[in-house]
């Protein structure tokens, strides 16, 4: 079966959006088209004549591969998930099909090998999956919160009854009502972080971000005493970008109110800054940047800060910064903190360009589709 030769029957070869290969009856190589050589990252003349067990890994080959070989020359095809080798050494799964070919002369091929890679489905399955136990936890979480509050509920209520009934409240009695009150603030802190909303996306502009948010972070200033400084570049209207901008302006809310926390002298600024970078191909054109001359965060501890729960400040939840890094995660904005001792903070936001490709962006021009990238 020598159409590989056949100029028509190698063009329709190649169109095939999957990898093919030809074997012969010892499932050597002798033919892959164009998909297989992008596949495997290899040209005809590297793949023709390999076996077809080097691309299996090698922990595969004495069983695994001998079984498909027996399976396709005795019941005439296979199908199943395996994980094969580049030539470059990488590796990729796989969903590979083989079929025997009737008929076969010696020396023609005896069996097609088609393969699709299916790395990506299986990702967005592991995806799935964390999804659902992220869901089962939440869900759990819930119903412990529920049965925890309850009790809280009660010896708060009790132990204010008594407070109020005491002239002088025991301190015994201020200890119960102050971890009570903390315990409450935990539940509905974590409560609230299971429940966050799914983000609804729109294009929004950095200037409408800014303007959204621009009144809490001035409240949230004047509440910290602290001096506040809001900067944006002339080219913030122009920039759309795909965001959920009450959720954004949380997350924003969330850094900016670490940031007022974070001074022991008396020169507090806290700065928050956006910008737009030169060029419009850069994956992360847009910015926002909050940045405070506080104390800073040790090297030590500056690992964790993002950790639920955690808190160098006597009596916080410590979820400030977890909410905002969920949040960022999810619109696919990336977030990065630096400090340093004695000189202060800086928390970046770098948010995703528009990921559209231009051919469901904007009207092609004819004369120029074929430097279209599809």
């Amino acid at each position: 079966m020598e159409h590989h030769r056949n100029p028509l029957l190698q063009q329709l070869f190649d169109l095939i959006n999957c990898g093919v290969i030809l074997v012969d009856r010892e499932f050597t190589i002798l033919h892959a088209n164009r998909k297989a050589e992008e596949m495997f990252k290899a040209d005809q003349a590297a793949l023709c004549g390999l076996g077809l067990s080097s691309l299996f890994m090698p922990e595969d080959r004495s069983i695994l591969f001998a079984n498909i070989v027996s399976l396709t020359m005795k019941r005439g095809e296979f199908e199943g998930e395996v994980m094969l080798n580049r030539l470059d050494m990488t590796s990729f799964i796989a969903l590979l099909t083989t079929s025997k070919i009737p008929g076969a002369a010696p020396g023609e091929a005896e069996a097609i090998i088609s393969i699709h890679d299916i790395s990506r489905l299986k990702s967005l399955e592991r995806t799935l999956r964390e999804s659902e136990r992220m869901a089962f936890l939440g869900n759990m979480l819930d119903d412990i919160s529920h049965q925890i509050r309850n009790p809280i509920l009660s010896i708060g209520g009790f132990a204010r009854r008594l407070a109020s009934s005491q002239a002088t409240p025991s301190k015994y009695i201020e200890v119960i009502l102050a971890e009570c009150g903390h315990l409450e603030r935990l539940l509905n802190t974590l409560q609230e972080f299971i429940h966050l909303p799914k983000p609804a996306m729109r294009r929004v502009s950095l200037e409408h971000i800014l303007n959204e948010v621009a009144p809490m972070l001035r409240a949230k200033a004047r509440e910290y005493g602290v001096s506040f400084l809001l900067e944006g570049d002339t080219s913030l209207e122009r920039t759309g970008i795909l965001l959920d901008t009450k959720l954004i302006s949380r997350a924003i809310l969330a850094i900016f109110e670490n940031a007022c926390e974070a001074f022991d002298g008396i020169d507090r600024l806290a700065e928050v800054r956006a910008s737009v970078a030169p060029g419009e191909n850069w994956p992360e054109s847009c910015r926002i940047v909050v940045s405070d001359n506080g104390c800073g965060i040790g090297k030590h501890i500056l690992p964790h800060v993002f950790d639920p729960f955690f808190s160098t400040k006597t009596g916080h939840v410590g979820m400030g910064l977890t909410f905002a890094q969920r949040i960022c995660q999810e619109q696919g904005i990336r977030l990065e903190i630096k400090s340093q001792l004695g000189k202060g903070t800086t928390v970046e936001l770098a948010f995703p360009h528009d990921r559209r490709r231009r051919v469901r962006t904007e009207i092609m021009d004819p004369a120029h589709l074929d430097d279209v990238d599809q």
